[in-house]
């Protein structure tokens, strides 16, 4: 949620969130975001856990793939989006 405050931008967000994500029969890649209030900003914390590998099928393996190897660059780019929207 965002609210102004004079002519700067105040975002208030939960302090830990949560979601959850089935992809075909692989049950939840869990993503924690956790936003900390630190001196005049904000540290953001991001966490994703994916199933253990071995204990995926091949099939499940190559349908979680490429969304493990394209993780990092997903977040980066969220984070990097948050900021430049945070700055306008």
């Amino acid at each position: 949620m965002a609210r102004r405050a004079n002519s700067a931008r105040q975002f208030f967000a939960p302090q830990f969130q949560i979601q959850f994500e089935k992809v075909g029969a692989v049950t939840a890649q869990i993503g924690g975001v956790e936003f900390t209030a630190r001196g005049a900003g904000t540290t953001v914390n991001v966490r994703q856990v994916f199933p253990r590998w071995e204990a995926l099928t091949p099939a499940q393996q190559e349908l979680m793939r490429p969304r493990m190897g394209g993780a990092k660059e997903g977040w980066t780019q969220s984070l990097r989006h948050l900021g430049d929207y945070v700055k306008r």
